[in-house]
């Protein structure tokens, strides 16, 4: 009441809004929890003169309590009013003292009050251990830690029978004390299914574990997600079926999603030009998720017509065989090319690859620098690819790899022997919240002793959407006597190009690329330059580039328009 009429005889009369607070001495993470929680900063009301005087009473005490989860329990705190001009706060000057240090860290576990050994989620699991500062948000996610990894061991009814802080206060000392009551563990039963489209034999693909392995939730989210990546159900829940066993048998209530899937829009890019495309999915033909594709793309230099019919392997969600039949016409600077090609496939993932082995029949009509071949091919080949961040559209980081290898023999129906090796990589980095760089290459070349008889398919060709911006699609490569492009034995082509948020979903870049097709040692390499604009899309970016050729003298420069996904 003392210091209540003292403020009113300075003039502190009630105030017309709740005042600021001026806090000193601490981090801004303790800053802000005090922000949060003081009553001083979260009065709203028009606070009396009597009313200050009870905010700063209180204060001492809520920054103490404050601090303690931090590890500070020995703060000393100044508060008084400050007026300095018009402006009137609260000011707040903290010495938090010395931190809390933690001498001994013990973590246990019991079965029916018995010591058990460490079923595998010790202190690794958690975050404090003997020399650092006591941290109560730190220690809470330490306990949430092992009790998630415990119940991904089956021990579903895990109990923490012990969780013990020991702060010596005057000392700046602490100890920690868990220990967790087991209970038995549990594990998978078997699993059914209702709702699916598809049989049994089929449904057991996508499961992660074997029945008796512990019962796991990140198992059943992987389980969850497996059957929705499938393509086959739109929607997906597993339901445990606990009856007071060990074994915990799975319910999995399933909704197919549509079984036929229709697309159809317009395209345009500028290696390709405007177009229509189109496409029909039939999810599963059979109960045994066998699934077909007919897809059609016509623009004024691509017409492609192509089926593929896709066979589930039995033993793996991610293996399949596949079946494609292609007829592909198309026109570009250097060659025109109709092809027929045959595709028998199996698809599968290998050492954290996808691999991909097949044979293919290739027959095809090229005509390059006025020369019309037809030629055939049988080839296998092999193919290894990795991804991350190509989920998303727009990733912030990420890398795709790949590596194709195919070849042909004379002897086996062949027009000639070859052997190709194409290796190709994309990378992305963030640098900040705002900026990306992206990074590709891609090198490849050919082993033949007749490359006259390779068709356009067969040889490599730069320039482009995806090449060497500034330069027309294929339109780079080595030149006959006539000064005509007729593609070369091997390719070298790399890029880089840093982009921008500007706003919204509107971006900025600027990139340099680099390369060409060559037939004998490393040949004349081609550079373009540029820069372009970026619109975040549902499909995937929108990029329009103005790319400048830098080693082609008095050549335009080059508009560059497509739209599809970063990796």
């Amino acid at each position: 009441m003392i210091l209540a009429a003292l403020l009113a005889a300075l003039g502190f009369t009630p105030l017309a809004v709740a005042l600021p607070l001026n806090i000193t001495g601490v981090s801004k993470e303790i800053e802000a929890q005090l922000r949060a929680s003081l009553s001083a900063g979260r009065y709203a009301d028009q606070p009396t003169a009597e009313t200050v005087a009870y905010l700063l009473d209180k204060i001492p005490d809520e920054v103490a309590k404050a601090l303690e989860p931090f590890g500070y329990y020995q703060p000393t705190t100044h508060a008084e009013l400050r007026q300095k001009g018009e402006r009137t706060s609260f000011r707040i000057r903290i010495e938090p003292g010395p931190p809390t240090v933690i001498d001994e860290v013990e973590i246990g576990y019991r079965s029916d009050g018995n010591p058990v050994p460490d079923p595998g989620v010790g202190a690794d699991r958690f975050p404090l251990a003997p020399g650092d500062q006591l941290n109560h948000g730190r220690y809470e996610a330490g306990k949430r830690a092992i009790e998630d990894a415990l119940a991904n061991l089956g021990y579903l009814d895990a109990r923490a029978v012990v969780h013990r802080v020991a702060v010596q206060r005057q000392a700046a000392r602490a100890s920690i004390e868990l220990s967790w009551e087991l209970g038995q563990r549990f594990e998978f039963g078997p699993v059914s299914f209702s709702g699916s489209p598809l049989n049994d034999e089929i449904m057991r693909r996508f499961v992660p574990f074997k029945t008796g392995a512990p019962f796991s939730r990140d198992q059943l989210l992987i389980f969850t997600q497996r059957l929705l990546d499938s393509g086959y159900f739109d929607r997906v829940e597993i339901l445990p079926q606990r009856d007071g066993g060990v074994e915990v048998p799975l319910k999995v209530e399933i909704v197919p999603a549509a079984r036929d899937r229709y697309r159809a829009g317009l395209s345009y890019g500028t290696d390709a030009g405007p177009g229509v495309e189109a496409d029909v999915l039939r999810r599963w033909l059979n109960a045994r998720g066998h699934r077909g594709t007919v897809r059609t793309e016509v623009s004024t230099k691509r017409r492609l017509v192509g089926t593929e019919y896709t066979i589930p392997q039995r033993r793996s969600s991610e293996a399949f065989y596949q079946a494609a039949l292609t007829w592909l016409d198309e026109d570009t600077d250097s060659a025109d090319s109709t092809s027929v090609r045959l595709s028998l496939s199996r698809l599968r993932p290998w050492r954290n690859w996808r691999r991909v082995d097949t044979v293919s029949l290739l027959n095809e009509r090229s005509t390059i620098a006025g020369n019309t071949e037809t030629s055939n091919f049988v080839m296998p080949s092999l193919s290894l690819s990795r991804k991350k961040g190509a989920e998303r559209l727009i990733p912030e980081s990420g890398y795709v790899l790949r590596a194709t290898l195919r070849g042909a023999a004379e002897a086996l129906a062949s027009e000639t022997s070859l052997l190709q090796l194409d290796l190709e990589a994309k990378k992305i980095y963030r640098l900040g919240s705002a900026q990306r760089l992206l990074v590709r290459a891609r090198a490849a070349a050919t082993w033949t002793d007749d490359f006259d008889v390779l068709p356009a398919s067969l040889r490599y060709f730069a320039g482009g959407d995806r090449s060497v911006r500034g330069y027309d699609f294929e339109s780079l490569g080595p030149e006959d006597e006539n000064g005509e492009v007729i593609g070369g034995r091997h390719l070298l082509v790399g890029s880089a190009e840093f982009e921008r948020t500007i706003s919204g979903n509107w971006r900025a870049a600027a990139f340099v690329d680099a390369g060409n097709a060559f037939s004998r040692g490393a040949g004349q390499i081609e550079a373009g330059a540029g820069v372009g604009i970026r619109y975040a899309t549902p499909i995937g970016l929108l990029r329009l580039d103005l790319a400048f050729p830098m080693t082609e003298s008095g050549a335009n420069p080059r508009l560059h328009l497509v739209v599809g996904p970063d990796l």
